[in-house]
């Protein structure tokens, strides 16, 4: 999903009111995809919700957002690094950035760059990286609590389909990539 694309929805999950529930980790509260909102518009205006503000300073990435408050929190790439970002939803300014470590790319990759998770938010805010970097920022200023490489520290393994390679194998290659 571009990043142009993920503000928009996220603008349109902000919508009119900003006390609406909080949609803190991937899929919302339940994990399920299930907003319980109530006096949602059955049918849109002529021309759409109306724009609240929009952005361009999110890099690349797949990165769902997480809404906890007013606060929206979503991964994405500034400067070559993957990071963190925490969006004020009242006037999209950004009140923090955090470093999430390199940019998720690999040889051959021609398809996908950036950080592929969403953040989950409760009493800090924890993200994953592409290469598996797993970082806790406290919610309030992006400072780093803890960091965690996940292959390095814990013997994990990165995504063997996109960067756990030097080169994804070619029978991978051929199921995911179009001709």
């Amino acid at each position: 999903m571009s990043k142009r694309l993920c503000a928009a929805l996220i603008l349109v999950m902000c919508g009119n009111s900003l006390l609406a529930d909080d949609w803190p980790q991937f899929r919302g509260p339940n994990r399920d995809g299930i907003s319980a909102e109530k006096g949602l518009l059955k049918k849109w205006p002529q021309g759409g919700p109306k724009l609240l503000w929009s952005t361009d300073q999110l890099g690349t990435g797949y990165s769902g957002p997480a809404i906890v408050g007013d606060t929206i929190y979503i991964a994405g790439t500034k400067e070559n690094r993957e990071c963190t970002f925490a969006i004020n939803a009242k006037d999209g300014k950004v009140a923090w950035t955090g470093d999430l470590g390199p940019v998720f790319t690999w040889r051959g990759n021609s398809w996908n760059a950036g950080p592929n998770s969403s953040p989950t938010v409760g009493q800090q805010v924890i993200v994953q990286g592409g290469f598996g970097d797993l970082v806790c920022y406290q919610k309030t200023d992006g400072k780093v609590l803890w960091q965690k490489n996940l292959p390095k520290d814990l013997a994990g393994e990165v995504n063997p389909i996109g960067g756990g390679l030097d080169e994804p194998t070619p029978w991978v290659g051929a199921m995911l990539l179009p001709h």
